[in-house]
């Protein structure tokens, strides 16, 4: 667990963006300008040695001044265990969600990658399953969950869904089953992509 100064050093972040109505590292690094280890340093108390440049940019994406942002993260206050808690949590999602960001493309299209490889071992590419191992084991640990699996036939559910192929008859489409082309995800309960499904035509 971080330090009690770590923690408050990240607090005062937060209220920041915050007031500068910016949603995440992520957004207030573009804003700024800068690299998110940048961030990452900072949290870690390492202000000494972040170059001056670097601070003032992320004052400026906060709309606060270099003098305010080095004399409050410069200071000792304590947080309880709660408050730590809480934001050490928020970090870890909010963590989490920008990696799921940058490989939302990757993971929204490795189960089906994985299954046409798994079904014609002759092709080339049967020889990186092994390598996607790990990001598989990330996903679990994160706790997040896939929607189905590809070429698996389920009941059309709305909620769950996104319908590729082009079919008007809503009412036909929600009785009817479907089949998963793409896998969809939940984070922690919390739907993150839809499972892309193809109607199946009635015997």
């Amino acid at each position: 667990m971080k330090n009690t100064n770590d923690n408050y050093i990240s607090s005062i972040l937060h209220q920041w963006m915050t007031q500068a109505q910016i949603n995440n590292y992520g957004e207030l690094s573009s804003l700024a300008g800068v690299s998110l280890l940048q961030f990452y340093r900072l949290k870690n108390g390492l202000l000494d040695s972040t170059p001056l440049g670097i601070l003032k940019k992320i004052a400026d994406g906060l709309n606060i001044s270099v003098h305010t942002l080095i004399d409050d993260l410069s200071e000792n206050k304590n947080l309880s265990s709660s408050d730590i808690e809480q934001i050490e949590s928020n970090l870890k999602w909010e963590y989490q969600q920008e990696a799921i960001s940058i490989l939302e493309s990757l993971i929204l299209q490795l189960p089906t990658f994985t299954h046409a490889v798994e079904n014609n071992s002759n092709l080339p590419a049967s020889k990186l399953i092994p390598l996607l191992e790990p990001l598989k084991e990330l996903l679990s640990q994160w706790d997040i969950e896939t929607i189905g699996n590809v070429g698996e036939i389920v009941s059309y559910n709305p909620q769950e869904h996104e319908l590729m192929d082009n079919n008007n008859n809503l009412d036909k489409i929600e009785t009817q089953s479907v089949k998963i082309r793409y896998v969809g995800y939940r984070h922690q309960d919390k739907l993150l992509y839809r499972a892309k499904v193809c109607s199946v035509l009635e015997p």
